[in-house]
């Protein structure tokens, strides 16, 4: 379910998407997420993607985890887990064949 964000004057809105809940073994949570402009008003978005380098293991930054706290996500590769992420999500013709 949808619900309004109210708008909190001299805020900034950041998303941390998916890579920093996996760097932070869930500490920081990555939520889908929509932006609808009913203000009537001109509305700026600036993105900024911060990402590792392309053979940078991708795992919890070890502040997220200890003896209580195991790791969620198994350590992958930032190019492995890009395929991953861009398959799921984009790739559209092999989903609608793997469904028929």
């Amino acid at each position: 379910k949808w619900i309004d964000a109210p708008a909190i004057p001299d805020a900034y809105v950041v998303n941390g998407g998916q890579m920093l809940q996996r760097w932070t073994n869930d500490f920081f949570l990555a939520t889908p997420h929509r932006a609808v402009n009913r203000s009537g008003g001109e509305r700026y978005a600036i993105p900024f993607f911060c990402d590792s380098n392309i053979d940078w293991p991708i795992a919890a930054v070890p502040t997220t985890v200890g003896p209580d706290k195991p790791p969620k996500y198994p350590t992958t590769y930032y190019t492995d887990y890009m395929v991953w992420y861009q398959k799921r999500n984009y790739d559209v013709l092999n989903q609608a064949q793997d469904a028929a």
